[in-house]
């Protein structure tokens, strides 16, 4: 519970230290953004068992590649939505502490979803902080369920419910970004399964730690990255006055979140 000196300033990261995290992610994602031109120009360089049936561009976002995965039975061509049999839907969404990732870093699960569950699977993407702050992330994911959901070139079962799926930053999302989902989408999700989510950010990192079990024979490198992931996603509050609410905000903190404004299975 917060204390009474909640207007009590909260001592901000050097500037040495915005430096330095600045060019972490900055790096991470150069890297990362080489490693999925190098596999588009060489899609050899893909095991036949990862590959995305295609990617897509929807217009709401059209600057977020989208992967898609289709069952071995289905069509996997965009441009022909005949299909003779109707699949589930599950959406991913990527980890990478709300400031790095891709979607095709899932690509393995997705397709082996795909290929062992028969559903259609399409791993969404969103903008990275500290560029996008919270919500700006949750908002992308939100306006790509939409877009996903009524893209009626997919081989999806529209009576079926919807499963989205998310892993560490990504089960995040997934909690909060249904709840920004008009009556009509949100009624379609009927599940969310969240891979280790962030859902409470604002608890002490000290105080997770100590109930957290520590990866055996090696270090734990995420708790070093904490702070820096934190410092970039969420918005500067000078004072624990302005920080309280968004410490509370469900979209922020899923744990804070009303039971009923999720779906029916979490």
């Amino acid at each position: 519970m917060p204390s009474n000196s909640t207007s009590a300033p909260i001592s901000p990261p050097s500037f040495f230290q915005i430096l330095r995290w600045r060019l972490n992610l900055l790096l991470t994602k150069s890297f990362l953004g080489l490693l999925y031109r190098y596999r588009m120009l060489r899609p050899s360089s893909i095991p036949v068992t990862e590959k995305p049936s295609y990617t897509k561009h929807y217009p709401i976002l059209p600057s977020l590649v989208c992967h898609v995965f289709v069952p071995p039975s289905a069509t996997t061509s965009p441009s022909d939505p005949s299909s003779e049999k109707l699949y589930p839907l599950l959406i991913t969404i990527h980890g990478g502490g709300f400031c790095v990732g891709h979607p095709f870093l899932d690509d393995p699960d997705n397709a082996y979803f795909a290929q062992r569950s028969s559903m259609v699977v399409v791993g969404i993407n969103y903008g990275k902080a500290p560029e996008h702050r919270f919500p700006g992330p949750a908002q992308d994911c939100a306006k790509l369920m939409g877009a996903v959901l009524d893209d009626g070139s997919l081989p999806v079962d529209a009576r079926a419910p919807v499963a989205v799926a998310g892993f560490s930053a990504g089960g995040s999302l997934a909690l909060a970004a249904p709840m920004l989902l008009d009556d009509r989408h949100r009624r379609r999700i009927g599940a969310v399964v969240a891979y280790y989510p962030s859902t409470d950010p604002a608890k002490p990192a000290a105080e997770k730690l100590a109930a957290a079990t520590p990866p055996p024979y090696r270090t734990d490198v995420l708790a070093d990255m904490m702070p820096m992931f934190k410092w970039a996603y969420a918005p500067p509050t000078p004072t624990r006055d302005e920080a309280l609410p968004l410490a509370r905000d469900p979209l922020f903190a899923p744990a804070w979140a009303d039971r009923a404004s999720l779906p029916q299975k979490v």
